[in-house]
């Protein structure tokens, strides 16, 4: 009988992130980071769950989607298959994260696809008050440090900017992790949503807790 296993391909050390391992497991990348998946493996099944389910339901055409968390690249790889005329902006504040994404998860070659490096919490504050800013279809909220959510994404002030940069009809994912010891949980996020966006739904997902959230209008 055969068994199989990861194997632990590279292992890095980030400022950022702490210790970044690459693995391969039947043919297969995924990259975890203080002992959780931040890309491929599980984390790309469940936004190919999510997003397989928002081609369904939701009419996008040539969507404009913004990932805050963009990681090595999963949800935006998953977001330009399944939308061909997508125009995706990803951030990620680990500049090593995206360098493993492009050497083994083809990071640079996702179509139509700009990378900026910096805190996504605070590029989407900037922009959210700037006056002639894009307003995005589908803006996918992935923030994490290993396996610890930013606090920031509870907070009013990032969910009014997620709110700020959303079109009409627009949509905002957010993945909040599972954990025990968490505090607040599933439950807080979503009152946490409530309290900011006229729509929240928890969807399907083969693990975690994925919100979705509709634009609020304006007062």
């Amino acid at each position: 009988m055969m068994f199989f296993f990861p194997k632990t391909v590279e292992t890095r050390i980030s400022k950022i992130n702490g210790t970044i391992s690459v693995i391969k497991l039947f043919g297969k990348w995924s990259i975890n980071a203080g002992g959780y998946t931040q890309s491929g493996g599980l984390v790309e099944s469940i936004w190919k769950s999510v997003l397989v389910g928002i081609k369904k339901t939701e009419r996008l055409v040539k969507p404009r989607i913004l990932i805050l968390g963009l990681g090595a690249g999963s949800s935006a790889g998953i977001s330009a298959a399944l939308w061909k005329d997508a125009k995706l902006t990803g951030i990620e504040l680990d500049p090593l994260m995206i360098k493993l994404g492009k050497t083994y998860l083809h990071l640079d070659q996702i179509a139509n696809l700009r990378i900026i490096q910096s805190d996504a919490i605070a590029w989407l504050k900037k922009r959210a008050i700037e006056k002639k800013q894009p307003l995005f279809d589908l803006i996918l909220v992935d923030l994490y440090l290993g396996g610890t959510a930013a606090p920031q994404v509870r907070e009013p002030d990032f969910l009014k900017a997620i709110n700020r940069l959303l079109k009409t009809n627009g949509l905002a994912l957010f993945n909040y992790l599972i954990r025990s010891g968490d505090p607040l949980g599933p439950a807080g996020m979503k009152r946490a949503l409530e309290e900011a966006f006229a729509q929240v739904e928890r969807l399907p997902s083969p693990a975690n807790a994925i919100f979705s959230v509709g634009k609020r209008a304006s007062k």
